[in-house]
């Protein structure tokens, strides 16, 4: 069973797609407005297949390219960690920290609760 904490995460995350994908979608039908010969439903159609294949699939993080399908790992170390979660890290009853472990990338965020972020899925 999940922690409530590992729930409100997971929320936040389909959050964030959601407002991803809408934001790419607005400036996808803006620019399509401005040409003025469509329907507003192919304007509708167009901008949302636009908008899917918009999605970020890289992220440079400290002069290192991370690009979805790559093999990562997470850091090792729970100082660092602790660091980056600004001391709140919270505690998990199926896992407390996740350190080592290898995953592949399966999304990119340019931002995630303000900060640069990407998604693994355990391997």
């Amino acid at each position: 069973m999940s922690s409530t904490a590992a729930k409100r995460e997971a929320l936040q995350v389909e959050l964030q797609i959601l407002r991803d994908q809408r934001q790419r979608e607005a400036e996808e039908f803006d620019k399509l407005e401005r040409e003025g010969n469509l329907g507003a439903d192919e304007i509708a159609e167009i901008a949302a297949r636009g908008a899917q294949s918009e999605e970020p699939t890289s992220l440079t993080v400290n002069e290192v390219e991370v690009k979805k399908g790559d093999y990562v790992s997470t850091v090792d170390d729970a100082g660092v960690l602790n660091k980056a979660e600004k001391g709140f890290l919270v505690s998990d009853p199926v896992k407390k920290i996740y350190l080592g472990e290898k995953g592949e990338v399966i999304r990119v965020f340019e931002s995630f609760q303000g900060e640069k972020c990407i998604g693994i899925a355990l391997r």
